[in-house]
């Protein structure tokens, strides 16, 4: 496994551009919704966007080292896997952490992970998260721990799915 950055370099510092094309031109394409974008990060770029924002339910926010993900009340983190290691259980207690490695993704592949995660949560209701007790080592540093969200949608055709320490299992409602 090729590590693509340097040492100094997060992986997730995203341009504009990349934003645009590999992430919201996408959704607009796929699901003709509204997204709102900021442009508040450095040197004016995108730092967060609002999936459908009259529901207030789903958005992003691009920090460089970590790129996280509010569906309804749930925080889905994406942390660069160098920054990882500064994480504490505090810090990530009541978050869901995505485990899988992304020093060696490019800026594109990293997008596409993120789409397919946003995907899984347009037209939901609902979310409950289920993480299974573990005893860590080490209570003070980050550890890994498997995820199972249970999302409540409208939308019948989307099936479980796995990213990494995530799976995502659908309950279907007609509403």
């Amino acid at each position: 496994m090729d590590i693509l950055y340097q040492d100094e370099e997060f992986c997730m510092e995203f341009s504009s551009e990349e934003i645009e094309t590999e992430l919201i031109g996408k959704l607009r394409d796929s699901f003709h919704i509204d997204i709102q974008v900021d442009y508040e990060g450095p040197h004016n770029t995108i730092d967060y966007i609002s999936i459908e924002p009259e529901k207030d339910n789903l958005a992003i926010r691009f920090y460089g080292f970590e790129t996280a993900l509010y569906v309804l009340d749930e925080k889905i983190i994406l942390v660069d896997d160098n920054q990882l290691k500064q994480y504490t259980y505090d810090y990530t207690y009541g978050n869901i952490v995505y485990d899988g490695k992304l020093r060696s993704l490019t800026h594109s592949r990293i997008l596409s992970l993120l789409l397919d995660l946003v995907k899984c949560f347009i037209n939901c209701t609902s979310i409950e998260v289920k993480v299974p007790e573990t005893k860590a080592p080490n209570m003070e540093l980050y550890h890994k721990n498997d995820y199972v969200l249970s999302v409540t949608t409208t939308d019948t055709t989307l099936h479980s799915k796995i990213f990494s320490n995530i799976r995502i299992n659908y309950i279907y409602n007609d509403v």
